[in-house]
């Protein structure tokens, strides 16, 4: 069976969030966060498969990579979250929670306090948003497994056509596929983009005589 690679489930009280027929309009963030992820990070992020999940509490949501969840949250479609983002100057009325991105202290506010909420200092985001931010973040934290020997292969395939000297140089002359792709995933996990790629190859093709050690 086919495994997403990523996916997120939610709960049957989150579906109109996501449901373009009820005014939903998170698929048009997803597009929008896996532009900003290529943009700032030089990968391409799959697809985001999104379906319901009835073992979820109502209002949950669960992010999985590949079948295992990874970050899980939980929202209430018909307020606004109120963050505490350390310069409140008065406590608002609400449900008290835990942001679920960076864990800051926040509140479920109601419709007609969020402009109140704003003068006290609050950051005040609605579902989608809160979604949208830790589907991002979760992202980023989790780049580097996104990125396998097929995916660099892509990577290497689109830059081959305008450095086809370094590629065909590096690969797999001097280093293999999976050594490169451990790189990658290495300077990914430092949060260091990979956008220029071909920056990046010339300097393994200079070091790689000297040593094969991704690290």
């Amino acid at each position: 069976l086919k495994i997403d690679s990523l996916a997120i489930e939610i709960g049957y009280g989150l579906v109109g969030i996501v449901d373009v027929q009820q005014g939903g309009d998170f698929l048009n963030r997803i597009r929008s966060i896996r532009k900003q992820i290529a943009q700032d990070l030089g990968i391409i992020v799959p697809p985001v498969n999104i379906t319901d999940n009835l073992k979820l509490g109502p209002r949950q949501y669960s992010i999985l990579l590949k079948g295992v969840e990874i970050a899980r949250g939980e929202l209430m479609p018909e307020k606004f979250l109120a963050i505490n983002p350390g310069n409140v100057t008065e406590q608002i009325a609400g449900t008290p929670t835990n942001e679920p991105t960076f864990g800051l202290p926040a509140i479920w506010i109601t419709k007609e306090n969020r402009e109140r909420a704003q003068t006290l200092n609050y950051t005040v985001v609605d579902p989608p948003t809160v979604l949208a931010t830790h589907l991002t973040e979760t992202i980023r934290r989790h780049a580097r497994d996104l990125l396998g020997r097929q995916e660099v292969q892509g990577l290497l395939d689109v830059i081959k056509p305008t450095h086809p000297s370094v590629v065909e140089t590096l690969v797999p002359n001097l280093l293999p596929l999976g050594t490169v792709q451990k790189v990658l995933q290495n300077l990914l996990a430092e949060g260091v983009s990979i956008r220029d790629l071909a920056l990046i190859l010339e300097a393994l093709a200079d070091s790689a005589p000297a040593t094969k050690d991704p690290v």
